[in-house]
């Protein structure tokens, strides 16, 4: 089975910056998802009673890069565990989170826009 690899803000950094071909699945809940999320990340917030499911129509292809975030980092490695269990090859959970990213004061998407601080 495939394991779980980490990723830390500054290379997710890059990745977001030079758009690399990954899908980013923010899995907070969809109200703080709207206040603010890193640039380019999908919502599906734990509570979706389909979870797996809407991973699926995001990352059809089992082979696809997944980067998992919460708040801080207390929620997304199990999400990531779960992704690994029914077959995804390549996830990463970002275990600092939104609040790592925030602290960095790398850019953020707030109500449909760009924020740089």
């Amino acid at each position: 089975m495939e394991e779980i690899k980490s990723i830390d803000r500054d290379r997710l950094r890059g990745w977001v910056s030079d758009r690399s071909d990954f899908v980013l699945v923010d899995i907070r809940d969809s109200e703080d998802y709207k206040e603010m999320h890193i640039p380019g990340a999908k919502n599906i917030g734990l509570e979706s009673k389909d979870f797996l499911g809407e991973i699926s129509k995001l990352a059809s292809d089992k082979k696809t890069t997944v980067v998992i975030y919460c708040y801080a980092g207390n929620s997304s490695p199990k999400v990531a565990e779960k992704l690994v269990k029914v077959g995804y090859e390549d996830v990463y959970d970002f275990s600092g989170g939104m609040d790592d990213w925030e602290d960095a004061g790398y850019p953020v998407e707030k109500n449909g826009q760009m924020i740089y601080r």
